[in-house]
């Protein structure tokens, strides 16, 4: 019985800390640029708070859900802004991976891992690619296009469900550059 009881004690104020908390914390740094003799990229990020929606193109219970529903401006998402300086048909690979808070184990036994989701937009807003798995650790692969060169794609990561002070670290990697 004490167990149940401390369960429920322990959701409740997990669900009150999460509620209470602000949104995301701002992707450090802003952005990156990806070309030959950089070919790697790195950054991190996290959240005080979940943000529990789908993908836009997701229809949940008959209604439309938004990862990041205001879009390239939406301060519930971190927003890493990637220029790509490749020619037309590299291959990139975007990924994150959720690290500790310290709330974790008690995460663990009531929800799951911190699950981050990472949805990646071109500079005319069509997403190139997603992955929101409840895993919190997510990777995009996408190939580059010419209509956006110069202009920075947008990596969203939405903090879907996740304790407060849950971080992650970015990656961006060239997987194959242009033929």
């Amino acid at each position: 019985m004490r167990r149940i009881t401390f369960l429920a004690v322990a959701c409740v104020a997990l669900v009150a800390v999460i509620g209470a908390a602000p949104g995301a914390v701002a992707a450090s740094p802003g952005g990156g640029t990806l070309s030959k003799t950089r070919p790697t990229l790195t950054w991190s990020g996290g959240s005080s708070t979940s943000h529990p929606t789908g993908d836009a193109q997701t229809l949940s219970g008959g209604l439309v859900q938004s990862a990041c529903p205001l879009g390239a401006g939406d301060p519930t998402c971190d927003h890493f802004a990637l220029t790509v300086k490749m020619g037309q048909g590299a291959k990139i690979k975007v990924s994150i991976r959720s690290s500790s808070s310290g709330l974790e184990a008690l995460q663990a036994v009531l929800f799951g891992p911190n699950d981050f989701d990472l949805y990646v937009y071109d500079a005319n807003g069509n997403e190139v690619g997603e992955s929101a798995d409840p895993s919190g650790n997510q990777t995009v692969e996408f190939t580059h296009q010419a209509a956006v060169r110069g202009k920075p794609y947008d990596v969203r990561v939405n903090p879907y469900f996740v304790v407060p002070g849950a971080t992650y670290k970015g990656t961006v990697r060239t997987l194959q550059y242009a033929p």
